[in-house]
């Protein structure tokens, strides 16, 4: 009874080094567009791959893949709100594969497909009410026209 009674503690994992995390987040940043593996993260890190990941899930909350492609979202964002490049393009820029992987992990992080948050953001900083969006492009919106008519 005393045996079943006790709780058996599992290892833990300790967070990964300030110095060493601010290693792997600059890499991450700058080979954004780049196909990373865990392996090379951790060699960044230098530490095995396992100690690497439970130490940067740790030290961040995310998994190592997850931060990958939350950080590959928020560029992404950046892209689609300040250019007009295709989503195929952007996609590959940001270090997607293809255009579906990227729409797919962007709808499971915002709510909504690239496309769609693009328009939904660039409404949301337009000019008054009346007022053609001179916006990103510099031509007005033929949208805002028809509506303001």
């Amino acid at each position: 009874m005393h045996i079943a009674r006790k709780k058996w503690s599992q290892p833990t994992a300790n967070a990964l080094p300030n110095w060493r995390l601010k290693r792997v987040l600059e890499y991450v940043n700058t080979h954004l567009d780049q196909a990373l593996t865990l392996a090379d993260l951790a060699a960044v890190a230098g530490l095995s791959r396992m100690h690497f990941a439970g130490q940067f899930r740790v030290a961040t909350g995310y998994r190592p893949h997850e931060y990958l492609l939350y950080q590959r979202i928020e560029q992404a964002k950046s892209m689609l709100l300040s250019t007009d490049v295709p989503l195929a393009e952007l996609a590959l820029n940001v270090g997607f594969q293809a255009q579906p992987h990227f729409s797919t992990v962007f709808k499971r992080l915002t709510g909504q497909t690239p496309a769609r948050w693009r328009n939904a953001m660039r409404r949301e900083c337009r000019t008054p009410v009346g007022e053609p969006h001179q916006g990103w492009s510099g031509k007005a919106d033929s949208s805002e026209r028809v509506r303001g008519s």
